[in-house]
């Protein structure tokens, strides 16, 4: 599954809507909106999942789009407002399978009776009648959505059950992917496993501490994951994330906000292009939001979506709206870069956009 697009609005914040293919880059000027709006997709697909319930903090109207691998368009949409539904809609190829408002619900041309504060999507599960809705709910429970700045999600504990069902292939593999960034690490394992290696027997005690080593390089003694420098920790749980949507048996999503931040350029760069080529090469859709310059010259200004917001309102700039600004830069002989510093995106405000800065 492909996310093409999203929407949202909640009361005082409206996102027009970003449009996506399996390479994403999110600009803009600060207080633009990019934080804002990974969370907002975070906060959608959560409740798809059921990460998250419905609540009086969830007043909001979204849609998605999505295509499968078969090129089957999916869109998605629902409104939530004072704890309850207040509309809900599927299309399969522009066919409505559910169709709901405040006053009624209709699932493939029947009336139901779904509880006010539930979706029905997860009320009328049926994976031989409606596959569609295991592959959106499937889809949502796999997505990653990171903030490369907040550390606690997913937690220490959650990270050793990762790395706990990781195959030693997978983790050579991560090793490998670390040492490409510039971190010398040469083992990751979790606690239990390297003691009950150590001396051949399965140590009770070991299973109840979840921590996660490391071990670098000309290093004898071994490092907690949670011991690391920041900007190392940060790396390292991408590059197990990524490891981790590698090996699902489908494309997935990771969308990562600020990646980049808190590392020094030639690390970032590195970390970048290595996130980015996996992610191609591995069929994962990635979207990132970044202001960095290295972030933009690695990412095409083609697949681009540059905010401007005017108050609560956010729009959103790309190639396909506006071609002829961008087949124009792309004959200028200017990095990326300069995309965004320049007087093309000014221009581009001033003349589609109504002055929106």
């Amino acid at each position: 599954m492909l996310l093409t697009s999203f929407k949202y609005r909640s009361q005082n914040w409206i996102l027009d809507g970003l449009t996506f293919g399996e390479s994403n880059l999110i600009v803009g000027k600060n207080s633009s909106g990019k934080s804002k709006a990974l969370e907002a997709l975070s906060s959608v697909i959560s409740i798809i999942s059921q990460r998250s319930q419905i609540d009086a903090q969830s007043n909001l109207e979204t849609e998605i789009s999505l295509m499968d691998s078969n090129d089957n368009q999916i869109i998605y949409s629902f409104g939530l407002c004072d704890k309850e539904v207040s509309s809900e809609k599927l299309l399969f190829n522009g066919q409505i399978i559910i169709n709901r408002s405040d006053s009624e619900a209709v699932m493939d041309g029947e009336r139901v009776y779904p509880p006010r504060d539930m979706l029905l999507i997860h009320v009328r599960r049926d994976l031989q009648k409606y596959p569609i809705i295991e592959e959106l709910i499937n889809w949502s429970e796999e997505a990653v959505i990171r903030s490369f700045i907040h550390n606690e999600n997913p937690n220490h504990d959650e990270l050793y059950e990762i790395i706990a069902r990781f195959t030693p292939e997978m983790k050579n593999h991560l090793v490998k992917m670390a040492n490409q960034v510039g971190f010398p690490i040469s083992q990751i394992d979790t606690l239990d496993n390297l003691a009950n290696r150590i001396i051949d027997i399965t140590l009770p005690y070991t299973t109840e501490l979840k921590l996660v080593l490391i071990r670098e390089e000309g290093v004898e003694s071994m490092l907690f994951l949670r011991d690391l420098s920041s900007g190392m920790y940060r790396t390292i749980l991408l590059l197990i994330l990524i490891e981790q949507l590698i090996n699902l048996d489908h494309p997935a999503l990771i969308a990562i906000d600020d990646l980049g931040e808190g590392l020094d350029y030639s690390r970032a760069t590195q970390v970048g292009r290595l996130l980015f080529d996996i992610c191609r090469e591995k069929k994962i859709q990635i979207v990132a939001t970044s202001n960095e310059e290295f972030m933009m010259n690695i990412v095409d200004i083609s697949n681009w979506n540059i905010l401007v917001r005017k108050g609560d309102h956010v729009k959103s700039i790309t190639s396909n709206l506006c071609p002829e600004y961008f087949e124009e830069f792309k004959f200028s002989g200017l990095d990326n870069f300069d995309f965004f510093t320049s007087d093309f995106l000014s221009r581009i405000s001033s003349n589609l956009l109504g002055n929106h800065e």
